[in-house]
């Protein structure tokens, strides 16, 4: 007697399954630190009519600010934007995720970063004032390897693809992961903790952070999303690329830190 054939479409249904769970979890997860977040900026607005309010040491302004500024960037977006780049992944490559555990793995790793920097700076302990740099370089570690984490399942999942063609929207992400990885590395090291090379480094990371991270990873989920709302193709990727590329690396890096005023003028006539 011949065994039963397999269903074909109980392997597709269990992907989507996987895929809808990371999805939900990363989104759960990022929603409670933008609520978070929002609720420490509302407690810093009114502090500014009401200075005398939480007039404790974990509620003053110079611990409270930090605290909204790296749960907003590092707690929400981040873990959002890694949330979509999977799904993003997934969908334009026609294949599962590489790892579903790697993928839990990276968000058990972004919020335990958070967490540790959020009380790490309700309690005292900080970096110093470097924007988005506040945290702890020890705490900066653990971000590192959820960023590790990310990028290895992001490229694996995207080398398995079952398309020709690398879709753009998967250069970006894997991109920004990557690049950030190479940031985050910099931010860590001992001898760019003080001095001249704290400062330079401090805006280096603070635009780059914004800049090779965030907009990398928004702009790869923009060319998914927008082509699906209009039903049509962008005009053209090339543009997008050469804009990135070009202006956004260089643009904003001299007000903050002591690099050549001519780099922004520099970056434009490249």
């Amino acid at each position: 007697m011949q065994p039963a054939a397999a269903d074909p479409s109980i392997a597709p249904h269990q992907e989507d399954l996987d895929l809808a769970r990371v999805f939900s979890a990363y989104t759960i997860s990022a929603v409670a630190w933008l609520l978070f977040s929002t609720f420490v900026g509302i407690v810093l607005a009114y502090k500014f009519g009401a200075p005398e309010f939480g007039s404790s040491e974990w509620l003053t302004f110079g611990r409270l600010r930090p605290i909204h500024t790296n749960a907003t960037f590092y707690g929400w977006a981040s873990i959002g934007l890694v949330g979509l780049a999977y799904y993003v992944a997934a969908r334009s490559c026609r294949t599962s995720l590489y790892s579903v555990r790697m993928a839990r793995i990276g968000l058990w790793l972004f919020n335990v970063a958070a967490i540790a920097g959020t009380v790490a700076l309700d309690l005292g302990y900080s970096a110093g004032d470097l924007e988005y740099r506040e945290w702890p370089w020890s705490i900066g570690v653990i971000f590192l390897a959820a960023l590790v984490v990310t990028a290895w399942n992001l490229v694996a999942t995207v080398a398995q693809r079952k398309t020709e063609d690398i879709y753009l929207s998967n250069w970006y992400t894997m991109g920004g992961t990557l690049w950030t990885c190479i940031i985050a590395v910099v931010a860590i090291l001992p001898w760019y903790q003080y001095g001249l090379g704290q400062v330079s480094v401090s805006g280096f990371y603070m635009h780059n952070a914004v800049g090779m991270w965030f907009t990398p990873l928004a702009l790869g989920i923009f060319y998914y999303a927008l082509p699906k709302l209009l039903n049509q193709s962008i005009y053209s990727y090339a543009l997008g690329v050469f804009a990135l590329r070009k202006f956004r690396l260089w643009c904003t890096m001299a007000p903050a830190s002591p690099s050549l005023d001519c780099a922004p003028t520099r970056s434009i006539a490249a």
